[in-house]
């Protein structure tokens, strides 16, 4: 009995070592550890410090709105489709600019214009930047006794000549909005929305068109024509002159007029560089939102666009 007591202690010893052995056989293998195994794990991580950028918004000051009014001349206009001599209800949108940061110098057709209550949105002084308003409404004249024209007018003109403007045989509305991003279809036509509707085959002028996308702050072209036929206007060069001589070439891609092939079509608008005045107006409509891939971001930094550049996205 005595020897047999004093091996028990043994056998037991025995016994309780062999689950501990197994575990780590386990352990060493990788097939798994036992939930009652409590192992320590000392894990090191490197912590990499980043530094958060927010994008604050400077919004501009309040200041007091402009009263609403509606010209007579602009009654006129839509009853008879014609601007009265020495209007001062409608100005050239290009002229609108005067109070801005993108005034522009140049010599311009004035056939897009737009009315008074759409320019006056505010009653401050100093610059307009911040008060600008989109271009969403256009009427069209299509008497056959004045210049064809474009008037720009606000939507709360809209409001109160809607029913005027159905009623008129001389004038038709449209709904517009510019391009911004590639996949939108074009407004160019000026099909988006007529009321009331247009004739057969009618067709916006080019002149009218370009002065419109402009300075609506439209961002693509609908053809690789209508790009060079801006970079025409604005005197800019493109890469269909290379076969017409030998010319100087500003660095921002600007050919002046004493420069300029006389076998192209140039109508001789700006004398100096209207670049910065570009990116100015843009800088305005897009309200520092960036623009650099598009095709006008693309013709700001002179870089010439190309077939590529109009293939059309599924």
């Amino acid at each position: 009995m005595t020897i047999m007591n004093r091996l028990q202690p043994a056998a037991a010893l025995k016994n309780f070592s062999m689950p501990s052995q197994m575990s780590s056989q386990k352990f060493i293998l990788g097939l798994g550890i036992s939930p009652d195994d409590r192992l320590d794990e000392e894990q090191e991580r490197e912590v990499v410090h980043e530094i958060e950028c927010e994008h604050e918004v400077e919004r501009p000051p309040k200041v007091q709105a402009a009263p609403h009014c509606i010209n007579e001349d602009v009654w006129y206009f839509i009853q008879t489709g014609c601007i009265p001599d020495g209007s001062r209800a409608f100005t050239a949108v290009f002229d609108t600019l005067t109070r801005t940061s993108a005034v522009f110098s140049g010599c311009h057709p004035r056939v897009t214009l737009a009315s008074t209550d759409f320019v006056t949105t505010v009653l401050a002084k100093g610059l307009m930047d911040s008060y600008i308003r989109p271009v969403n409404w256009i009427i069209s004249s299509n008497t056959i006794f004045d210049a064809p024209v474009l008037v720009i007018i606000s939507p709360f003109e809209v409001n109160i000549l809607l029913s005027e403007i159905r009623a008129s045989k001389q004038v038709h509305l449209h709904a517009y909005t510019p391009r911004i991003i590639k996949m939108m279809k074009s407004c160019d036509d000026l099909q988006l929305y007529i009321t009331p509707s247009l004739p057969a085959q009618w067709m916006p002028h080019d002149t009218l068109i370009r002065q419109l996308s402009v300075f609506s702050g439209q961002l693509y072209f609908p053809h690789h024509h209508t790009y060079v036929k801006l970079c025409r206007f604005l005197g800019i060069y493109t890469t269909d002159l290379k076969d017409r001589g030998i010319f100087k070439i500003q660095s921002d891609g600007l050919i002046k007029p004493e420069h300029r092939p006389p076998t192209t079509n140039f109508p001789n608008n700006f004398q100096q560089s209207p670049i910065l005045m570009l990116k100015a107006l843009f800088g305005i409509c897009r309200k520092g939102m960036g623009y650099l891939p598009t095709h006008v971001g693309k013709l700001l930094v002179a870089r010439q666009l190309t077939a590529k550049d109009f293939e059309e996205t599924a």
